[in-house]
């Protein structure tokens, strides 16, 4: 059995087709998968197989002996191959597909910066010194969610997921008597952005999860990729906007109906 899927994993990467690094990473992701459920069930079948070869030793000491040796190689045999599964998801979770520096990123993009009292990158102590719905943050306000590409940042703990906060030359914004920086896309984050088609929350930034789609963990915002078909939905309103028979949309207020 265990021959037959490791086959077609293999299958995978067809004789004089070019290995290219998506589907390098794609065949290790394969593998991984495949090495931790052969381990899990190598566990199950010795542990099962000592089992009953114990209950029905009685008082035979020798048979005894057997089951514990069953045991112990069992464990230790699936140990090694499930250590070595973790390993690779591991490998593959940190040097995964990159972004393309052009690809967008998690928020609708910079706009116009409030300059209302308690708006984004407004000076701050608390959140009670911010607009309802943002929160304080290295002493500045922001988006619950992080501030959007192009606006001003503090580090870059304040900017969406996967957004960083740079801090010299022309990115530079003095707001509210502070020297702030501007949210923006590095260009070397590893995993796919809100919107892209996945299959597990490894595909996605770290931050966001896979339902479909890459979304945020508590559901997409307002403007943001969403599908008809994601159950739950994926976003924060419950409500998915899209034209016609597609099935891609965006994520809209609910309208209550």
């Amino acid at each position: 059995m265990f021959l037959n899927i490791f086959s077609t994993i293999l299958a995978q990467l067809p004789p004089g087709e070019p290995i290219t690094f998506d589907r390098l990473e794609s065949l290790m992701a394969r593998i991984s998968d495949f090495l931790m459920f052969a381990g899990v069930t190598l566990a199950v079948i010795f542990i099962v197989r000592a089992g009953i070869t114990w209950m029905y030793a009685g008082a035979d000491t020798k048979k005894i002996d057997d089951a514990k040796a069953q045991l112990k190689s069992g464990i230790i045999g699936a140990m090694v191959v499930l250590g070595v599964g973790v390993i690779i998801n591991t490998i593959v979770a940190l040097f995964g597909t990159s972004i393309n520096p052009n690809q967008p990123l998690p928020g609708p993009g910079p706009g116009p910066i409030n300059t209302t009292n308690g708006a984004v990158g407004n000076k701050c102590s608390g959140d009670r010194n911010c607009l309802s719905g943002f929160k304080c943050q290295d002493s500045i306000c922001k988006r619950a969610t992080g501030n959007w590409a192009g606006e001003p940042c503090n580090a870059s703990r304040n900017c969406d997921v996967g957004l960083s906060c740079d801090k010299s030359g022309s990115a530079i914004q003095p707001i509210d008597g502070q020297t702030l920086g501007s949210c923006y896309n590095p260009g070397n984050v590893v995993g796919a952005p809100i919107g892209t088609s996945c299959t597990k929350d490894r595909d996605c930034i770290s931050g966001l999860k896979c339902n479909q789609i890459c979304q945020r963990n508590g559901g997409n915002l307002n403007g943001e990729a969403c599908v008809k078909t994601a159950s739950p939905s994926n976003c924060q309103s419950r409500a998915c906007s899209t034209t016609g028979v597609a099935v891609n949309g965006i994520c809209v207020p609910y309208s209550g109906t």
